[in-house]
């Protein structure tokens, strides 16, 4: 993708490079609006910084430049009288959207995902896992110890199947299976909708006790 100008001509190289660059603070400010919960808190009309800052004990100041800053990427809309709005891109992020990715958003900003990007050219150059380095345990066992962690990551598996889930249900055909496994499937979303969809097929999910003992937070059924 070029970058344009505001006369439609290409941009020098630079600029998009600058652009493609940036994108780390823009997830970041999304991530950190979402995980702050300030989507939820404006699905029912306008407020004012004072007004959210209160509410979810933040610095107004400094939640304002944050708001701000996502509003530029029409992630919020500020109005005339400084009081932000929704907006479409804003309403994905509420916990009760469907689909939202609102887990999703938070797990793109979080600790470990951060410093496992930060370990790419190990991966490169090694074929391993950096995680795998960094914690010392493959990632779905430092999930078993930080079940906060994990039930973010669970939801957000289970939210982006809420959206390919029904694609992939529709596009393949299952004509002549009788039995289908989902290795690694979470908490089953994905199998669910295939079922649903052929239910001569019979199902099973293989995953990780953790995994399939932890509550379900899906949000096929709303």
């Amino acid at each position: 993708m070029n970058a344009t100008t505001a006369k439609g001509q290409t941009a020098p190289a630079h600029v998009g490079m600058l652009q493609l660059l940036n994108g780390v603070f823009i997830t970041g400010a999304i991530s950190c609006l979402a995980r702050l919960g300030v989507p939820d808190l404006v699905e029912h009309g306008p407020k004012s910084v004072e007004e959210l800052a209160a509410q979810i004990g933040a610095d107004p100041r400094a939640l304002y430049r944050l708001m701000r800053a996502t509003a530029c990427v029409e992630v919020l809309l500020e109005g005339p009288d400084g009081k932000f709005s929704e907006t479409p891109l804003s309403a994905v992020l509420r916990s009760n959207a469907n689909p939202s990715l609102r887990a999703f958003a938070i797990i793109l900003g979080s600790e470990w995902h951060g410093r496992g990007w930060s370990e790419l050219e190990y991966c490169v150059r090694t074929g391993k896992q950096a995680l795998d380095k960094i914690y010392g345990e493959p990632i779905f066992q430092f999930f078993e110890k930080r079940p906060e962690e994990a039930q973010l990551f669970n939801q957000a598996m289970n939210d982006l199947s809420t959206i390919d889930g029904p694609a992939v249900a529709d596009a393949y055909s299952f004509d002549g299976i009788h039995s289908i496994v989902d290795v690694a499937g979470g908490h089953g979303l994905l199998l669910a909708t295939i079922l649903a969809r052929n239910p001569h097929i019979k199902g099973t999910l293989y995953e990780v006790p953790h995994v399939l003992r932890a509550p379900r937070t899906d949000r096929s059924s709303r």
